[in-house]
Parts: structure tokens; C-alpha cells; sequence
């Protein structure tokens, strides 16, 4: 038994010499494999595979380099988020700031002679200031009711700025400033207006989708088209018909 045990002993002892020799030989494999790769410049230092498997596991490849900490945002003036933007909005403030002002030419209104004693005559309302026949709307003055014009209205009574005192004891029978007309300015907007409105119906009238809805003509209910009805309807309906 013990010789047998003696020759147990001797195998498993060569057994585990020749496992040592194979575990060190893999681990020189491996090593060479390794510094192989190294040399060739197509592995990374671990022995394992190539950069690109290693991506495609999910790795980072050797090619790759490391992120950079990022620091604290920057802020607005500092050229941040939208600071671009606000900068070159600024620049253009200065920029049209730095340029001469060139005030816009007043229109030329066409101005037409009236004569002093066509005031005389004149039964519709106007402007006693500056003798407008036309204006958005009549409004009150030192002499009553319909007596003064818009603009002049605005700078006799909210402005302050148009004094009448001198003639507040009677009423003009004329104009009394007529270089101050605002009557030519006031035909011109509504003019410019409806210049404005034409061109804007015709353009609706070339756009087949206008056109066809119609939402461009003004729609007036007809009132003889539709049945009455409540109390009475059937005595108005006769009336309509004997007409």
C-alpha cells in the first residue's frame, strides 16, 4: 500500500511539473504576441485586439484621445451662449447710430386756392383755424360744437401747444391761419388708402384660393330672400308680394 501510494504520489507530482511547464510557455506566447503587436503598432498593451474591435465592443481605442474637462460657461457679454448674436445686433446699433440723419422729403400735397368768400357761402362744417372742409372728424372748439379739425383739435385741447384766446369772443367768419390747412394732408392719407386697398383686392383676385372663396367681396345679407317668421310674418309676406 505504501509503495502504491509512493507511485500515486511521484505521478501527480510529474503531473503538476508538466501543467507548470504549459502554463509557463502560454504565458511567454503570450507575452511575445504582445510585444509583437506592440512592435507592428496595431494592438493595444493589454495583447487583446485591435483598435477597431475594440470599438465596436464598446472600448476605447487607442486612436482615441481623452476628453478635456470642459470649464464654467461663459456668459452673454462674454461671447457665451448668444453672445454672437447680441454682438452683432450692438454692432449694427452703432453702426446706423454713426451715419448723418437724412429726414424723409415731405410729400407734396396738391393745394387748392380757396377764395375768402367761398366761407361765406359754406353751409357744411370746417375748420375754423385753418378753414379744412375735410377731415376724420369735426370736433369741438372755443366756439362750439364742430368748430376745429383733428389735428388742430389735438393742439388746441390735449397739447396745449395752439393758443386761441385772441379769437375765442367771436365766432371766425374765415380762416384764420389758412397756410396751416390740413385738409390737403388728410385727402392725400385717405388717397394713399384706398391705393393700398385696390392693390390688395387685386392681388386676392389673382390668387385662384381668394377667388374661389370670395371672402375678398363684402357679403350683404339679403333681406327679401330669407322667410319671415315671428308675429306678423305672414301679413308682411303678403305686403311683400303684393308689392
Amino acid at each position: 500500500d505504501d509503495s502504491l501510494s509512493s507511485d500515486d504520489d511521484a505521478d501527480d507530482a510529474g503531473a503538476l511539473d508538466a501543467d507548470d511547464d504549459d502554463w509557463d510557455d502560454k504565458n511567454e506566447r503570450a507575452r511575445l504576441r504582445k510585444l509583437r503587436k506592440l512592435a507592428a503598432g496595431n494592438g493595444d498593451a493589454k495583447g487583446g485586439a485591435g483598435g477597431a474591435s475594440k470599438r465596436k465592443r464598446g472600448g476605447r481605442g487607442p486612436d482615441k484621445k481623452p476628453r478635456k474637462r470642459r470649464g464654467p460657461p461663459k456668459s452673454r457679454a462674454e461671447g457665451g451662449a448668444g453672445g454672437g448674436r447680441k454682438k452683432k445686433a450692438e454692432k449694427r446699433v452703432r453702426e446706423r447710430a454713426s451715419r448723418p440723419y437724412k429726414p424723409k422729403p415731405k410729400p407734396e400735397y396738391p393745394v387748392e386756392d380757396i377764395p375768402g368768400d367761398f366761407y361765406d357761402t359754406y353751409d357744411a362744417p370746417w375748420c375754423r383755424y385753418c378753414g379744412a372742409r375735410a377731415s376724420g372728424q369735426f370736433q369741438r372748439g372755443p366756439w362750439g360744437p364742430a368748430t376745429l379739425c383733428v389735428a388742430h383739435y389735438v393742439t388746441w385741447w390735449q397739447k396745449r401747444t395752439l393758443d386761441l384766446t385772441p379769437w375765442e369772443d367771436e365766432l371766425p367768419r374765415r380762416p384764420i391761419d389758412p397756410t396751416q390747412n390740413t385738409e390737403w394732408k388728410y385727402k392725400h392719407t385717405m388717397q394713399e388708402r384706398l391705393r393700398q386697398a385696390e392693390e390688395t383686392r387685386l392681388m386676392h383676385l389673382t390668387n385662384p384660393n381668394w377667388a374661389k372663396s370670395g371672402s375678398y367681396v363684402p357679403t350683404v345679407p339679403d333681406q327679401y330672400s330669407r322667410p319671415l317668421t315671428g308675429r306678423g310674418s305672414a301679413r308682411r309676406q303678403a305686403s311683400r308680394e303684393a308689392e
